[in-house]
């Protein structure tokens, strides 16, 4: 049974907040976004303000955004460049490595130690071209960076022959947030269907997949889905179908000949299809409100050839055109289906076998996690 019966309640909010978003690895940014000393990122992880920035000496840190004289945010900007950061509150200065540097009109204070009173360090680690953190361990010494946290990740990275471990180099392309009146679990279990909704929701996407094809592989807090792309003889044959002129070639473009759909437990989607890598990162906003951030980025060879034969706008507005197509439908759906849950007359639905059980195995983790701070129902 599903555990749709605990998506509309306050309490189970809360403790995933505490447990869920408080224990688990999440993505805070590309390392493309901190190349350079002094390049900064400011994200919000769970519920907790972090900057992400590269030091004078090429080294990444990770700190908590919040001044330790009265816990204003330091750091209001998202992203930009910096040789320290100063609280605007009073003035407090830190340096890039996390440092206490200037504590102004302090004089005759007692018991206070400077080097003790620098931003909070977060644990962080990067995998691949990501930076994760994990808001749950505090702690003012130096947190060393290391991919070893991650390898629970290798299970992905060996069933996509290496793909996951994204060996090319990709440009960032593209950005945008969309806001949906549902709670952030129903976005997720869209995503981990199995393609189940895909021939009944995404009609146009669905011609260019071979869906026949779609395959899961479950593991310790990841999944993978993938599924085979139609080549441009079978998609012509879509045009007897409606399909807008144009489209087809994009499509095929777009898609390759496989696309990987990645879930990183608690809320990441990580989905690598021809030069395309997109992630997505859904955050919780209320019971029944949520975000996905959506990041876009291009293989960098086929962005410097499209660039050279000056097709590279046209080639990324399509793509994102289409893309942003499936993700409207997709909030249709999960608005539709945060109605439902609320109804008297539903409390919880059945698997589909062999096509839902990376939602399944999804629930029995969030399960697992969230036992921890509610008392049993």
């Amino acid at each position: 049974m599903t555990l749709y019966c605990r998506y509309t309640e306050r309490c189970v909010l809360e403790a995933e907040r505490c447990t869920v978003f408080a224990h688990n690895w999440q993505l805070a940014c590309h390392s493309s976004q901190v190349k350079e000393p002094g390049q900064f990122r400011t994200v919000t992880v769970g519920q907790e303000p972090l900057i992400i920035v590269r030091d004078e000496k090429g080294r990444l840190h990770g700190h908590y955004n919040v001044c330790r004289h009265h816990a204003a945010i330091v750091e209001r900007r998202d992203a930009g460049s910096a040789t320290f950061f100063r609280c605007s509150y009073h003035g407090f200065e830190y340096a890039l490595d996390g440092r206490l540097r200037k504590a102004m009109q302090l004089k005759g204070i007692k018991n206070f130690s400077a080097k003790s009173f620098g931003l909070v360090k977060a644990e962080m680690c990067e995998w691949g071209p990501f930076i994760f953190v994990r808001p749950r361990q505090l702690s003012l010494p130096q947190v060393a960076v290391t991919e070893e946290p991650m390898s629970f990740l290798q299970p992905l990275v060996d069933a996509t022959r290496g793909e996951m471990a994204f060996p090319k180099a990709h440009r960032f392309v593209h950005q945008c947030l969309y806001k949906l009146d549902c709670n952030w679990k129903v976005v997720v279990d869209n995503y981990l269907d199995g393609g189940y909704h895909v021939p009944h929701l995404h009609v146009q996407l669905s011609r260019g997949l071979s869906l026949q094809s779609y395959m899961t592989k479950v593991f310790p807090r990841c999944s993978l889905q993938s599924v085979g792309a139609k080549n441009i003889a079978e998609l012509s044959e879509s045009q007897a179908h409606g399909t807008p002129d144009g489209e087809d070639g994009v499509l095929g473009e777009r898609m390759g000949t496989e696309a990987f759909y990645s879930f990183i437990y608690p809320n990441l989607m990580l989905n690598r299809y021809g030069p395309w890598l997109d992630i997505n990162i859904c955050r919780p906003l209320g019971v029944d409100r949520c975000e996905v951030l959506f990041e876009y980025y291009l293989d960098e060879d086929v962005a410097v050839e499209k660039e050279q034969s000056g097709t590279l706008a046209g080639f990324v507005a399509d793509c994102l055109e289409q893309s942003d197509r499936v993700q409207q439908e997709d909030i249709d759906v999960c608005q539709s289906v945060q109605c439902g849950l609320q109804s008297v007359s539903y409390d919880t639905g059945r698997y589909a076998p062999g096509l839902e059980h990376g939602m399944h195995d999804f629930h029995c983790t969030l399960a697992e996690d969230v036992a921890r701070a509610l008392p049993p129902s």
